[in-house]
């Protein structure tokens, strides 16, 4: 266990957007429970622009020749966790995600809906999906995230 101590960690470095993307995989630390999350946009532009923030885990599912008991090889599923408030202007938003012993939900890919959590297990392999509409919007944002052993 992490012994009391938080740890942060930057998920996306502050970057300039202006379409739609997927960041790579993020493994984050052991022994965490909890996640305070803060979605920090220092500019906004473009007529009407939308910046949409989910955060997602993986899960691997079983592979046609898996054994059981043995490591899933199958295809990666994203399942969104967090989806942070819309974001339209320079704003700071924060999430507080806490993991549960036992949930049941159906798996969202990019759907979850603005300002909504999906509280489970804490998965170690997230990645950052976004969603920006408008025209020709851009953003200049970065997400950063506290893990805690609540």
């Amino acid at each position: 266990m992490a012994q009391g101590n938080s740890r942060e960690m930057v998920l996306v470095p502050v970057t300039t957007s202006v379409a739609s993307s997927t960041s790579g995989t993020i493994v984050i630390p052991e022994d965490y429970t909890c996640a305070i999350l803060l979605l920090e946009c220092s500019a906004a532009s473009g007529t009407t622009p939308t910046l949409n923030v989910r955060i997602q885990h993986a899960i691997t599912g079983a592979g046609a020749t898996d054994l059981q008991g043995g490591q899933p090889t199958g295809t990666v599923v994203y399942a969104d966790v967090v989806s942070f408030a819309q974001v339209t202007a320079a704003a700071n938003v924060s999430a507080f995600w806490k993991g549960t012993a036992s949930v049941t939900a159906t798996v969202t890919d990019g759907t979850l809906a603005a300002g909504t959590i999906s509280n489970g297990p804490l998965g170690r392999a997230w990645r950052v999906k976004y969603t920006i509409g408008g025209t020709n919007p851009s953003f200049t944002w970065s997400l950063v995230a506290q893990f805690l052993p609540l």
